[in-house]
């Protein structure tokens, strides 16, 4: 037990580094934003240039590494180095290039994962290198394939928790796109970090390795959960309204009507970074972000169906004082009598967006979380056989 607490010890750093990410996860969104607005383009361009630089100045000593050891070794024996930097360079190049979405204060801001996970693999490599019995693996074992796996693995629980916390907490959103983000991260960093430091070697050995087993396992199943609450909604259809995706289910959500109307009458939300998240309110909030757009756009017919599924569902926010100041988001009586009469509901048509590319309404939770369940068992049963990879002695 003493030595496994030791050798527990050597992730130090890589549990350090974990949760500084998750504890500044609910209010790094604020400090970015405050960050952009007050120095605007100038800090995007500022922070796009030392990630870059920091980017640069890690390939930079990796192909010095590379040349040293093309120094002392054949050619033949190095030439699988300049196919792994490769390697990380394509993964660099997706991160950045794949995970776009063209607003470029968020796509600077998101390459701080590359950084961040791109390190943890490294510490986490690091200390399954130096606490090999944690993971089952003897003291001459340095190319057990644990060595590997630690940090694969690691960095994508890690980008998931990251990610989970986020989606507990207001003014974040945690999101399947960015896990993956988070792994790739990972991914990259690992790569780079066998291309300099690899094990001296590998070879067969036949023992058990169930810290390991139990790690695979908690990283599915983890993932399996998160998507579960993050990414499976239901569709809704209403006779007089058409269609739209949510969270809840219709039932629980005219209860949640019910509720929010008796709470919010004397104790309406406030936004703070560390409450938890109203999925309730931020569905809410998110339809009338629609529906005033469709205003400004010109499209009065779905703004008009915008605010009849509103007053159907959400109607206890619709006199909630905007966040920003401008007022109630109900309409005046005159205003929506007018555009009511002029925009007559065609609920057969009706089919609002909000939600609709995050939401999968197609599977059952039942079955996806059995699904999951299976699959982590079975993750745990493969990586921690007995079967595995060790270096000379």
């Amino acid at each position: 037990m003493t030595q496994q607490v030791h050798s527990l010890r050597r992730y130090g750093p890589a549990l350090t580094l974990s949760v500084a990410i998750w504890s500044t996860a609910p209010i790094l969104g604020l400090a970015r934003d405050a960050l952009f607005e007050r120095f605007s383009q100038d800090a995007v361009r500022l922070l796009a240039i030392v990630l870059g630089g920091l980017l640069v100045l890690v390939l930079a000593f990796a192909v010095g590494w590379i040349l040293r050891e093309v120094r002392r070794s054949t050619l033949r024996r190095s030439g699988w180095r300049w196919l792994g930097l490769g390697v990380a360079l394509a993964l660099l190049w997706f991160q950045v290039q794949g995970f776009r979405i063209g607003i470029p204060a968020s796509d600077v801001a998101e390459k701080v994962h590359i950084v961040e996970y791109g390190l943890l693999a490294f510490l986490l490599y690091r200390g399954a290198r130096r606490a090999p019995r944690f993971l089952g693996i003897s003291r001459g074992s340095p190319g057990d394939a644990g060595i590997v796996l630690v940090p694969l693995f690691g960095a994508a629980l890690a980008g998931i928790v990251d990610e989970s916390v986020q989606g507990f907490f207001q003014l974040r959103t945690g999101d399947i796109r960015d896990v993956a983000l988070n792994a790739l991260a990972g991914l990259t960093g690992l790569v780079l970090t066998l291309t300099v430091s690899p094990p001296t070697s590998w070879r067969r050995l036949e023992s058990p390795r169930r810290g390991l087993g139990w790690l695979v396992a908690t990283t599915v199943l983890a993932l399996g959960l998160f998507f579960s609450e993050a990414h499976l909604g239901h569709e809704i259809h209403h006779p007089e309204v058409g269609r739209f995706v949510s969270w809840f289910e219709e039932e629980e959500l005219l209860r949640l009507q019910n509720e929010r109307g008796s709470r919010w009458a004397t104790d309406p939300p406030t936004l703070n970074p560390w409450h938890p998240e109203d999925y309730y309110l931020t569905e809410a909030a998110w339809h009338a972000n629609h529906r005033n757009a469709s205003i400004e756009s010109g499209d009065l017919w779905m703004a008009v169906q915008a605010n009849r599924l509103l007053e159907t569902y959400y109607e206890p926010f619709l006199d909630l004082e905007s966040f920003r100041g401008s007022g109630r988001h109900r309409w005046n009586d005159s205003y929506r009598d007018r555009f009511y009469a002029e925009h007559p509901a065609m609920p057969g048509i009706y089919l609002s967006p909000v939600l609709r590319s995050r939401l999968e309404t197609r599977i059952p939770r039942g079955l996806w979380l059995t699904a999951t369940v299976i699959v982590a068992a079975l993750s745990y049963r493969l990586t921690r056989g007995r079967q595995r990879l060790e270096g000379p002695r």
